[in-house]
């Protein structure tokens, strides 16, 4: 349930995020043939490979090198990156705390997020009797992490809408 929840909210923002990464390869590719060198399929920056291809094929790519020009470019893919990656983190830890008593689809339904609920397919049918986090009705400290999260959950969900 979760890894399926968590893949619902990201899986618009990676796709996203991996076609800004094509587009750096190909701009990157374009300016290394200008300058007479090979077109690289792949590159490695700070620690980050940066390839369009399948990682089988990735031994047979014509590696090379970033252009100094995009460094700017890459690192801000790549705290783009590092963030994706921490706010899945911290939501899938914070789902499986609000859902950890959750024993229905009625109680999933009631725990999550309205504009989560209302997006899975599998509750979305089902009416709300319990507020939000009810899990968490006992415990304000974590009822304060979720809060801060569900505005991470709407974020990511309100960009499916907006790439």
């Amino acid at each position: 349930m979760i890894d399926s929840t968590i893949n619902h909210i990201f899986s618009h923002e990676e796709r996203r995020l991996k076609a800004a990464e094509y587009l750096l390869i190909q701009e990157n590719a374009k300016m290394m043939a200008e300058q007479g060198q090979p077109r690289p399929d792949t590159f490695y920056y700070a620690g980050y490979r940066f390839s369009h291809m399948e990682t089988q094929l990735i031994a047979s790519s014509v590696k090379g090198r970033l252009n100094a020009q995009l460094f700017w470019k890459a690192d801000n893919h790549i705290k783009d990156l590092k963030e994706l990656e921490f706010d899945k983190v911290r939501v899938r830890q914070t789902l499986a705390i609000i859902l950890k008593d959750c024993h229905s689809p009625q109680d999933v339904r009631d725990v999550l997020p309205e504009v989560l609920a209302s997006s899975l397919k599998d509750i979305s049918s089902l009416a709300r009797f319990r507020e939000e986090a009810y899990t968490l009705k006992d415990n304000p400290r974590l009822l304060k992490q979720y809060e801060k999260l569900k505005e991470k959950i709407e974020f990511y969900m309100a960009s499916k809408y907006m790439y």
